[in-house]
């Protein structure tokens, strides 16, 4: 269980970092 436990924190750290950046590129091609 701790195994899935920091796995799944691993996925959710790099979800949220992809999301940042769709994020990030999105509001850069809007204002540009």
């Amino acid at each position: 269980m701790i195994e899935y436990a920091e796995k799944k924190k691993v996925m959710d750290n790099l979800f949220n970092a992809t999301l940042k950046l769709l994020n990030s590129s999105n509001t850069k091609g809007s204002s540009s």
